[in-house]
């Protein structure tokens, strides 16, 4: 979501600003994850005007964000990237394999036809042992550096919260991973420290 500037060819231009919106891939939001959006124009109860400049502006709708992301071991696969007028950051639609869609926050990196999964295990092996997660980790793969070791070792691990897009309880992240979308009770007010979507 870069921010565009234009060069100062006449006076209005030389602090104009735009964003580009090349990420977004629809323009179309998933009609079962909408919902309305109440609006009171500045009025309360009574319809006495308590709020001043209030009111007007296009018509917005609700979108259903899933900020408690308890869909454990279901891997889905990123469908859309959207606008939502309702936050700063992207949306992205999930597809699971169940068959649910879902909307989540997008994280830093996140694009179309990326797979992510929710966890509660911690920690996984890698497919191809150490030489496999090296490699993984040369192509841009994210690996916890506490965890490297050797090549000729297996204690080389991949902590899947550090997949762009994963979801992980936080009593099992490894120290000095970055974290977004915390809610400091189970069930309760999800997303409640921090909402916006950062560093996968």
């Amino acid at each position: 979501m870069p921010i565009k500037s234009f060069r100062p060819i006449t006076p209005t231009l030389r602090f104009q600003t735009k964003l580009v919106n090349d990420d977004i891939t629809t323009n179309e939001p998933h009609k079962p994850l909408l919902s309305v959006k109440q609006r009171t124009g500045g009025r309360n109860s009574s319809g006495k005007m308590t709020i001043r400049h209030q009111g007007g502006g296009h018509k917005q709708k609700l979108r259903l964000i899933d900020f408690k992301r308890d869909k454990f071991g279901i891997p889905g696969t990123v469908a859309t990237i959207e606008y939502d007028p309702n936050r700063s950051s992207r949306i992205a639609l999930v597809h699971y394999a169940d068959g649910e869609k879902r909307y989540i926050i997008q994280p830093v990196g996140l694009i179309l036809i990326d797979h992510v999964e929710e966890n509660d295990r911690g920690v996984r092996r890698l497919a191809g042992g150490p030489v496999g997660a090296l490699e993984r980790a040369k192509r841009g793969g994210r690996c916890d550096s506490g965890l490297v070791e050797s090549e000729e070792g297996f204690r080389l691990a991949l902590v899947d919260n550090l997949e762009i897009g994963g979801g992980q309880v936080v009593h099992r992240l490894a120290a000095g991973v970055e974290r977004r979308g915390i809610q400091m009770q189970k069930h309760r007010r999800p997303g409640r420290l921090c909402q916006k979507a950062g560093p996968g």
